[in-house]
């Protein structure tokens, strides 16, 4: 599954609805365990939520032994079903999440050292 992890700062616009692309901390794919192990939370639905809005399809990936980095897109439906890459710059690289699964126990010390940072991880 593909995930969006927001800092504190985003509590607000996500009460008043005005939660956006722009507030993500970071995008990850991941599994499920973070949920039915470790007990993560769900705590609601965006009013208004719009699909296509979010959208996240293309990950930057820059495999051993290639010179530039390269964009991945996947299939809406299933993050396994690579449908493209191609070779990128590394401007575009800096505004795609990262390719690659992304283990329940490793995601919240990352995401901490995310927010005492107050950088964005995996752009947008």
């Amino acid at each position: 599954m593909i995930s969006c992890f927001f800092g504190p700062d985003a509590l607000e616009a996500s009460k008043s609805g005005k939660l956006s692309r722009e507030h993500t901390l970071a995008v990850l794919q991941m599994g499920p365990l973070g949920f039915t192990q470790s007990g993560w939370p769900v705590i609601g639905t965006l009013p208004g939520w719009d699909r296509d809005a979010w959208r996240v399809t293309t990950f930057k990936s820059w495999p051993t032994g290639l010179v530039q980095p390269e964009a991945r897109s996947y299939a809406d439906f299933g993050i396994k079903s690579l449908v493209s890459r191609r070779q990128i710059n590394e401007a575009e690289a800096a505004s795609l999440p990262d390719d690659g699964l992304y283990g329940h126990l490793m995601i919240p010390s990352m995401l901490e050292k995310l927010i005492d940072a107050g950088t964005e991880s995996s752009g947008y």
